[in-house]
C-alpha cells in the first residue's frame, strides 16, 4: 500500500522512509529523531512519504491512502485531492494547541473519515468539533525494538520529573514541599527537540513524574512503558491507557501512589507488566499498521459509526 502523511502545520521537511530510515526528499539523511516520535513514525510502517505543504515540492506519485493533517488552511486540502484525485483521503491531527476550529471542521466534513489518535478523551466534544463521517481512533505507533536496543539499561532508584514547557499550556510545575518529600535522588531536563539526547537523561530511572495537565496523547508515556521506567501522573490519553492507576497532578494522591510502587514489590511488578503487554497489543508498529490496512473495511464499523 502507497502511503503519505500530508500536512500544512509543521517546520519540518518532508522526508521518505526505507526499511526504518529517513530521508529527504534528495535522499540525504535526516534526523532520526523520527523514529521516537508517533504521529512521524506513520509514514515508516509502509516505506511511505510525509509531505509538508508549506516547504517542498510534493512528489509526482499515486497514493492510495493520504493522512491528511491540514490545520492552517483548507485550500489545502482541496489542493491534496486534485494532486492525487484517486487516493482515499482521511483527515488526521497533528496539533491540537494551535489548531484552527474552522479548517478541522472543513477537513472533517470533506474526508472519508476523521482518524484520531485518543482513546479516553472525545476530542470533538472537547473542542466543539464537528462530528466525522467516520470517527477512526488509531493510536500512534512506537517502534519498541528500537527503542529498546538504544536505551535499555539497568533501573536506578532515581526519579526523573518531566517538564514541557515549550508547547502553549504545557508546564510541570512541583511545590517545594512536593520536592523534599521524594524519596529518591531526582533530576529534571526540559523536553527539547533532541529526543535522543532527552531519553538519555532519564533512561536510567525507576520513575517519571509527570504532572502536566493538559490532554495530550502522551508519547512520553509510551516511551517510559517500552524502557521499563513507570510514569506517574499526567492526563495524557496514553497514559490513562498504559498506566490508569497513576493519572492525574495531585501531588499528595501521586505521593501515595510512589510510596505503595517503591514498598509493594509485587504492586510495581504487575503496573510494569500491564503496561509493557498492552504497549505491545495496541501501540506497536505491526498493531498499527494493521489497523490502518483495515479502515477501509465496512465491517470494522461498528453502530455508532466508529472504526476501532
Amino acid at each position: 500500500m502507497k502511503f503519505a502523511l500530508i500536512t500544512d502545520n509543521s517546520r519540518d521537511e518532508s522526508y521518505v522512509c526505507r526499511n526504518g530510515e529517513f530521508f529527504r526528499f534528495d535522499y540525504t539523511n535526516m534526523s532520526k529523531k523520527y523514529r521516537l516520535l508517533g504521529f512521524w513514525q506513520l509514514p515508516a510502517l509502509f516505506n511511505g512519504t510525509f509531505i509538508n505543504l508549506k516547504y517542498n515540492a510534493v512528489p509526482d506519485e499515486e497514493y492510495d491512502i493520504i493522512f491528511a493533517a491540514i490545520e492552517k488552511d483548507s485550500n489545502n486540502l482541496d489542493t491534496i485531492k486534485k494532486l492525487y484525485p484517486d487516493a482515499r483521503i482521511f483527515g488526521c491531527f497533528k496539533e491540537i494547541w494551535n489548531q484552527n476550529i474552522d479548517v478541522r471542521n472543513y477537513v472533517i466534513d470533506n474526508t472519508e473519515g476523521f482518524i484520531s489518535p485518543y482513546t479516553n478523551i472525545d476530542i470533538f466534544d472537547k473542542f466543539g468539533l464537528n462530528r466525522p463521517i467516520y470517527d477512526i481512533r488509531i493510536p500512534q505507533p512506537i517502534d519498541i525494538d528500537y527503542l529498546q536496543t538504544k536505551f535499555n539499561c539497568k533501573k536506578e532508584n532515581k526519579i526523573f520529573l518531566y517538564s514541557n514547557t515549550w508547547a502553549q499550556g504545557r508546564s510541570s510545575n512541583w511545590s517545594e514541599k512536593f520536592l523534599q518529600s521524594l524519596p529518591y535522588e531526582y533530576k529534571t531536563a526540559q523536553s527539547v527537540d533532541d529526543p535522543y539526547r532527552h531519553t538519555e537523561t532519564w533512561k536510567e530511572c525507576k520513575f517519571m513524574i509527570n504532572l502536566d495537565p493538559t490532554t495530550n496523547y502522551g508519547i512520553q508515556s509510551l516511551q517510559c512503558a517500552a524502557l521499563g521506567t513507570i510514569m506517574i501522573g499526567s492526563n495524557n490519553d496514553c497514559q490513562k491507557e498504559l498506566f490508569p492507576d497513576l493519572v492525574g497532578t495531585d501531588e499528595s494522591y501521586l505521593l501515595d501512589k510512589l510510596s505503595q510502587l517503591i514498598n509493594d514489590k509485587k504492586y510495581y511488578e504487575t503496573t510494569l507488566k500491564y503496561a509493557n503487554n498492552l504497549l505491545y497489543s495496541k501501540y506497536s508498529m505491526d498493531v498499527v499498521k494493521t489497523k490502518i490496512e483495515k479502515i477501509t473495511l465496512r465491517d470494522s464499523k461498528d453502530s455508532k459509526g466508529v472504526w476501532i
